[in-house]
Parts: C-alpha cells; structure tokens; sequence
C-alpha cells in the first residue's frame, strides 16, 4: 500500500503508473488517497474467487515489491521530501548508478507491510512455507502436474531417450572440455535393483555467472531491462553443511556434496568448462542429514575413492532472490544477492557476499551483458565463478589438481608426453564416472570407453618410454573396463541405429521391429547393470587409483629424458608404417574383418599423432584430423555389419513370422548400406597417405 499522502500531492494517477511499473497493480496493491481526493484514475479491480492460500502468498510477493521500490530511502525522511527521487527512477530519469541505502522505508507502507519486514527471518520464512505447502496441496489435488522438487528449476517425467550415437571424435587437446553429456542430469529418488529409478530430470543444468561484492555493495534497480518484469522475493535463510574428505577430493575436482533441511542432499557434479559462464549439473536426493546416504556416495565415488565422508563446512546464507520475467509471465533469470556466515569449529566465525546471475533458457545474450553491467556500476566486481564451498575453505593451498596435466613447451622432456597423455585419460574417465552412473546419456559410457582405449593405446605407441611391467599391468586393468564398457555402447550404438530403421519400415513391418528393440533393450540395460556392478567393485577403485598414480608419477625409462621434439616423431612413424603396410596387402575387396583392422590401426595412429600435437604443432593435427575421417568411414562400415550379424542371430533365436520380416528387412537395410559405405573409404585412405601431411615423422 502507498499513501498519496506522503508523496507530497503527486497526482493519483501517476501514483498508480509508479505501482504499475512495479507490476503490483491489481490485486497486489492499490493506491490509498486522502479522504478529500477523489478516485477518478483509479478503476475498480474485477471481483473473482481466488484460493486464500495463493493470495496470501501474493500479498507477500507484492509487500516485498513495494520494499524495493522505496528501499533506497531513508525512512527518518518525510516522503513528501524525496518523492522527486522515487518517481525519477520509476521514471526511469535517474541515474543508473545512483547511490542506495539499504535501509527500508516504512513510513509509506501498510501497518501490516511494516510488522512483515519486522519479523525474524525464521518467522516470516516459516509462515511463507507454511502457506506455500497449503496451496501446493491444494493445486496437486486431482490431475494437477507434479511440482518441482526442491533443487531443480524445470523437470519433467523421463522418457527412454537415448542420445544419438557419435564417433569418439575427442582430442586428447580437448582435456577438459564440459562432455558431461551436454544434456542435463537430474534429481533422483531411491536407489533400488542396482540401478538408479530416475523420476524427473532437469532439462537444464544450473547455469550461473557469480560476481564478487563487498560488504558495502548495494543493489542497483534493475527496472527497465530489456522490458522485463521485476519481482523481489522474501529473503531465505538456508543452512547448508558439506561433506568432502580429509583432503578434499571433491573440491578439488571441483565437486560438491551438500545436505540442506527440507530440500535433502544435492550432488554438484564438475562445471562444464568450454561454458562463458558456470554449467553445474545438479542431482538431488531425498533424506535427513547426519549421514549421506550411499546412493549420493556412490555417484561421488570417482572422485573419492575409498576415502571416508565427512563435514567439512558449514555456512548460513541470507538469499535475497530479484527475478526477471518476460510479458507471459515466464522466468528470463534472477539476480541473487547471498549473504554468507561460515561457521567453523574452532575458528571465527568467517564471511562473505557474491552475486549470483542465474541464466533461464529465455535470457540473451543482450540482456544478460547490461544486466552484468548494472551490477559492475554499482560495485559488484568482475565474475569470479569460485563456488561457495570452495570460497568457505579457509586454505586453499591444498586445491591443486589431483591430476595436473603438464604444459609441453618447446623443450620438453619426452616423458612428459607420456604423462600428459596418462593425465588427460585418466582425467576424462574420472569426470565420466558419474555421467555412466546415472545412465541419462550414451556420451557417458562412450567417452569412458574412449578413455581406457585411448590409453592403452598410447602406452602401446610410447612402450618405448615407460617400464615395460608398468604398461602391461595398466593395459590389461584397462582392457578388463574396456570390454564391460563396450557391451554398453554396442547396445547404445545398435540401439540408435534400429530407432532409425525401423522408423523407414511399413507399419506392419514397425510392429514386428518393436520386439527387436524390446530384445536389444533388455540385452543393454542388462550390460549395464553388470556395468554398475564393476563401477562398485573395488578393482575398479584399485584401476583409479592406479590411474592417478600413474598420472602424477609414471615408471618412465629409456629415452624419456630426451627431448621430446627428438623422439616422440619416430614413435608415431612406427604405427604409421604398420598401417601403411596393411592397406597395402588388402585385395580389390577386402573382408569385413580386414576392414575391421584397419580401423583399429587408423585409431591408434590417429591416437598418436593427438598426443604428440602440442609438441609437433599443426601438422601433427592435421593428420591426426585425416586419420580420424579414414576412421569415421571405416567404423561406418564396420556398425552396419555388425547390425546386420546381430539381426541374423537374433531370427535364429526364433521369433514370430511378423518379427523375422521385420529383422530380415532391417537386416537387408544394413546391408545395403554397408556395401554402399565401402566405396568410400579409400578416399579417406588417399587422404590421410599424401606425403606433405607426414613431412613431420
């Protein structure tokens, strides 16, 4: 409520465009003029029958907008003296940056507004809670939508949907790069029958840009903004405690295990780093705090090992939420203002503020750039994406990387190829782990696949810089995940591939392709259930721990001290040869399996020559580029048969005479495209053998 009366007789009409430009008019807030003052701007607002619960709660959302309409005015002033101000910025006159105050006026609110901004923050929070599970229930009754469970912005039920199938086309360059399947993650309920049941997953991940502040830092208005809709929620008082190991393996994979009352333990997997702002995938579980539950562990276990859980930090947080919505009422991002307490046995008691921008799907790039920039006049300072917990740790020395990746300069030693290449591995298939856990997305098996392949593969072409023990024992726990890994794809693969066939068949002929996926789906979520099983063994536990080792501290020998622009060239010349000579022997039409030959030594030297490119520079990526288009054609071919030969040994399983239709015409398509993909993988070949491409071996 706004009383004209303070406003020094501003007309009531332009009372009202002050409230409009709040988006409280209507039922959220009207305009009390002086008993003498006719009403003649204002119109009546429609009577209708609305919940009480949910008006209740649009009062407070209203209350809380009026606050930051008049909060950058001191309320030991008489209204009547700063109205100028007040109707300058709703005018959107005044100046962007203008000095604000934090103290709230209630001179000119409500007697009610002014006993709400009185309360506690534990009062008014709880009352607000209490009226929104009231409504909650109320609007969930019938056939109402699922709400949103805590954590999460957008969910909606999961439906089987398997990724499209991709070439494990990753650069060892491309370290660490966000793959953690580009598509979200999300929230999970119990975890039953060795896998994880998924209820409803995220569509987006949380998106952020965080923006340091002091503590003199005010918030600007953001009124006028690419036309959006400004609304101010209550304050929240979170109390968070997180968990992390003795020496910190999650922060320092830049992971987080957290436990907050009423919304239940969050896991926040790695940051996509390709991202100009921080991509978190977030996944929620249900449960009390004290202990987290083992399903919440065992997607962190990557990262910790057999390393014990424990409290860490535990920090209270005032959150001050201003959100940003377009003309349909749909949310475009919020700024949150976090005022953050650390508590810390033993120590003082520690703080600190940031900003956090959340970006929704609706936000452009536009709006987001004077947004950030509203924010940078009024003092914010320049984006700074260290996440919270990680800023309440008060030693940061023990951050460093678990696994460094080293930097090859020019004189690098040739030892440190092969660390980097140990590194960059172990590296992609610890940040995998959890992505195969979840089981939302085939990038996550594909890419720990091409981890443990990639690998093996060059401890083969480095044999001659490493002990020879020391790669055989790390080659074979590798292939031993490797195969167990491949059952997977293969399913993911043929699973792709029948979708889209059978999608090209007759209805008819669709009818019987449903029991070839029925048959090929259970064979896959079999494989990974099995899948799942490793994942929790402790040999798997024993290979990472290798793996990091190894990373950090390989058995080098032979000519690893030398200069790696002198050696690593004639170790990438060897397999480069091999494969030369086998294409060579092949006849006009090759067999199938021969082909298959080719594309394994393809991957190995294209293997090699990724490695060695920061040492080489462009013209090893160049060839590395030509060796991964002759292996792209040839496993091309290679899906096709292998499609079709598992189509003939499922009609021999014995089927219905509708069914084996099915699988003969999906078997005769297979076919047909793999006798057409043949023709083109010797132009690839001549590709990747031109001379000026190889100058550098």
């Amino acid at each position: 409520m706004v009383d004209h009366a303070g406003l020094g007789g501003e007309p009531i009409g332009e009372l009202l465009r002050i409230v409009e430009r709040a988006r409280v008019v209507g039922d959220d807030a009207f305009v009390r003029a002086p008993r003498h003052v006719t009403q003649r701007d204002r119109a009546e607002p429609p009577q209708r029958r609305r919940d009480p619960e949910v008006e209740e709660l649009e009062r407070y959302r209203g209350r809380e907008v009026l606050d930051e309409l008049v909060r950058t005015y001191d309320h030991h002033e008489a209204v009547g003296r700063r109205g100028d101000g007040l109707l300058a910025r709703m005018r959107g006159t005044a100046t962007l940056d203008e000095p604000a105050s934090r103290v709230d006026l209630v001179g000119a609110v409500d007697r009610d507004v002014e006993a709400s901004r009185r309360a506690g923050p534990g009062e008014r929070l709880d009352a607000q809670a209490q009226l929104a599970r009231r409504a909650l229930r109320r609007r969930r009754r019938g056939d109402a939508p699922e709400v949103e469970r805590p954590g999460g912005q957008r969910r909606q039920q999961v439906c089987d949907r398997r990724a499209g199938t991709e070439t494990d086309d990753h650069p060892v360059l491309d370290e660490l790069r966000g793959s953690l399947g580009g598509e979200p993650l999300l929230g999970l309920e119990r975890h039953r029958g060795g896998r994880y049941p998924e209820k409803t997953v995220e569509h987006s991940p949380e998106r952020e840009l965080k923006l340091a502040a002091g503590t003199d830092f005010r918030m600007p208005s953001i009124y006028g903004l690419g036309g959006a809709t400004v609304r101010s929620a209550p304050p929240e008082r979170n109390e968070t405690t997180y968990y992390d190991t003795d020496d910190l393996q999650l922060a320092r994979w830049g992971a987080s295990l957290r436990h907050r009352p009423g919304e239940g333990w969050t896991v926040k997997l790695p940051a996509e780093r390709d991202a100009p702002f921080l991509v978190r995938p977030e996944i929620v579980f249900e449960g009390n705090g004290g202990r987290p539950p083992s399903v919440a562990v065992e997607l962190v276990r990557g990262f910790v090992r057999d390393r014990e859980l424990r409290v860490r930090v535990r920090m209270t947080t005032i959150r001050r939420r201003t959100g940003l919505h377009d003309s349909a009422g749909r949310l475009i991002g919020s700024v949150v203002d976090d005022a953050v307490s650390v508590l810390d046995d033993g120590r003082p008691p520690a703080s600190f503020r940031e900003l956090e921008v959340e970006i929704g799907d609706e936000m452009t790039p536009t709006l987001l750039d004077a947004l950030v920039e509203r924010l940078r006049q009024a003092g914010a300072g320049s984006p700074d994406q260290t996440a919270k917990y990680i800023r309440a740790l008060a030693d940061h020395a023990s951050l460093t990387p678990e696994i460094p990746v080293p930097d090859l300069a020019g004189d690098a030693p040739a030892g440190d190829v092969v660390r980097r290449a140990i590194a960059l591995s172990a590296i992609r298939l610890v940040l995998h782990d959890p992505v195969v856990r979840l089981d939302l997305d085939p990038e996550g098996v594909h890419q720990a696949r091409v981890a443990t392949r990639r690998l093996r593969s060059d401890l083969r072409t480095f044999r001659a810089l490493v002990q020879p023990d020391f790669a055989s024992a790390v080659r074979d726990e590798l292939g031993w995940l490797a195969a167990i890994l491949g059952e997977v794809r293969d399913g993911d693969v043929l699973l792709e591939r029948f979708r889209r066939r059978i999608a090209e068949l007759s209805e008819e002929e669709q009818l019987g392709g449903a029991a070839v996926l029925a048959t090929l789906g259970q064979d896959r979520d079999a494989a990974h259930g099995r899948l799942l099983e490793t994942l929790r063994s402790s040999r798997y536990v024993d290979l990472l721990e290798l793996l990091v080792r190894a990373a950090n501290t390989p058995a080098l020998g032979g000519a690893a001290d030398a200069a790696a622009v002198d050696v690593v060239p004639g170790l990438v010349r060897r397999p480069w040869h091999a494969l030369a000579k086998r294409v060579q022997a092949l006849d006009e039409n090759p067999s199938d399996d021969e082909l298959h030959e080719i594309r394994i030594r393809t991957k190995r030297v294209r293997y090699a020559a990724d490695a060695v490119a920061p040492v080489v520079g462009k013209q090893a990526r160049s060839f590395a580029r030509a060796a991964a288009g002759l292996q792209e054609a040839l496993g091309d071919v290679n899906d096709a048969v292998v499609a079709a030969r598992w189509l003939d040994d499922w009609r021999a399983r014995g089927h219905g005479a509708g069914e084996i239709l099915a699988a003969e015409a999906l078997a005769a398509s297979e076919r047909a495209s793999a006798a057409q993909l043949r023709a083109g993988w010797r132009t690839a070949w001549e590709k990747l053998a031109a001379p000026e491409l190889r100058a550098w071996m």
